[in-house]
Parts: structure tokens; sequence; C-alpha cells
């Protein structure tokens, strides 16, 4: 009878010592995670860290292994091996708007008259009104740059050729006369080339651009049939003895 008892005892510790290593076994062992992608593909994981855009993990077959990182914008949520779940909501991505420069359809004044902001590429979506209001404009402005393109030929030579006539006087003087005519064509030849020149590149060249800018509205304008101006001029009829206003419109 005592042995009876020594060999269930005996079998009793056995079965508490299996026990106790099958549970300490299943503790040790770390339960995988899920990670649910937004394109629903699956993940098996050990989540290790959520960052702040990051979500940082092991594969279950290695989790001493290194450590993978996910964007959180692809995650759609995790399930954790415990049970519980964490949802990631999803963010719009903010793009940046280009807003397009605003046109300007009122007429500005000029000394002159009026005439539309518009920038030139558009010229075929303007009105017969703007089209006719801005070609006055740009011969006026060509006309104003060749001026100063002339002017600047004309100061230009002028400085020039008399700092030059100095220069060849002041050389062949002697004394302070021949220092100061020296010094003095020096500085009419430096006033020349240095005003002329701008002068000279700014005129021609704002110009030409008026010029094309003119041509462009002309174009547009014949392709419509419509005239280039308008003019209001005083009509006398003598016989009558009446006066009037007469309209006269430029093809």
């Amino acid at each position: 009878m005592k042995n009876v008892f020594c060999r269930i005892h005996i079998t009793s510790s056995l079965l508490i010592l299996i026990l106790s290593c099958l549970i300490a076994n299943a503790q040790s062992v770390t339960t995988s995670d899920t990670i649910v992608l937004r394109s629903e593909a699956k993940l098996e994981a050990i989540v290790r860290g959520i960052q702040q855009h990051t979500v940082t993990y092991n594969k279950p077959n290695s989790p001493d292994g290194p450590i993978l990182t996910l964007n959180r914008l692809d995650i759609a949520q995790i399930k954790y091996g415990n049970g519980e779940t964490t949802v990631f909501e999803e963010k719009k991505q903010t793009y940046f708007k280009f807003n397009k420069p605003k046109t300007d359809t009122t007429a500005t004044k000029y000394r002159n008259g009026k005439f539309y902001n518009l920038p030139i590429k558009t010229v075929r979506n303007w009105n017969n009104e703007q089209l006719q209001t801005n070609y006055p404009f740009y011969l006026k402005k060509a006309e104003g740059f060749h001026k100063m393109g002339i002017a600047g030929v004309v100061c230009g030579v002028t400085g020039t050729v008399l700092g030059i006539g100095l220069l060849t006087a002041g050389n062949n003087a002697a004394g302070i006369d021949g220092i100061m005519q020296a010094m003095l064509g020096a500085a009419f030849f430096s006033a020349g080339l240095g005003a002329g020149i701008p002068f000279v590149l700014t005129g021609f060249l704002r110009e030409k651009t008026y010029k094309k800018r003119a041509m462009l509205v002309q174009e547009e304008l014949r392709k419509r049939n419509q005239p280039l101006g308008y003019q209001l001029a005083p009509a006398i009829n003598s016989s009558p003895q009446m006066a009037g206003l007469a309209l006269k419109m430029t093809f």
C-alpha cells in the first residue's frame, strides 16, 4: 500500500512538472500580429513600435532579426495577437494649388488714352473693344521708344565724338590747359558711351516688342473683319448749314 502511494506521488509530481514546463514554454512564445495594408494585403509580424510616420516590426520567424519599417499611410489596421486592434485613419494628401494669374479686364488710363493690361499670349481671347483699344496704344509706345533709341544714338555719337576731339586737343596742348581738355574729353567720351548705349538698346528693343504686339492685334482684328479703330471728327455741310460728327473707321 505504501508503494502505491509513493508511485502516485511520483506520477503527480511528474505531471505537475510537465504542465509547468508547457505553461512556461507557452508564455515564452510571442504571439504574432497581423498588419492589414490599405491594398488589403496582410502581413504576419511582431509589432515593435508605432511612431508618428512609421511602424516597426519583426518577422514572426525571426523575432530577434532586423527591424523592418512600414509607412503609416500604407497601413489600414493592426490586429494584435491578444485580440486588440488599432485602426489607422486615412489621411488625404494635400497638394499645392497654383492659382492662375488674374486677367485685368478693366481699362487702365494713361496720359493719352487708355489700354487693357492683358497678356499678349491671350490675344485670341480678347474682345473687339479690347483689341481696338490696345492697338493704338502699342503703336504709340513703339513710336515713343523709337524716339528714345534715336536720342540715344544722337547723344552717344555726339558725346563720343566731342570727347575724342577734346582728348586729341588736350594731348596736343601743353600745361594745365591740355590736362583740363583731356579730362573733359574723357568725361564726354564716357558719358556718350555710358548714356548712349543703354538708351539705344532699350529704345529699339522695346520698340520692336510693341510693334510685334501691334501686329498680332492687327492680325486678329483682320481675321474678325473688324476695323483697327474708330475716329470721330466734326462734319460740316455748308449747303443746308448743318453740322455733325463723322465716324471714320480704319481697316
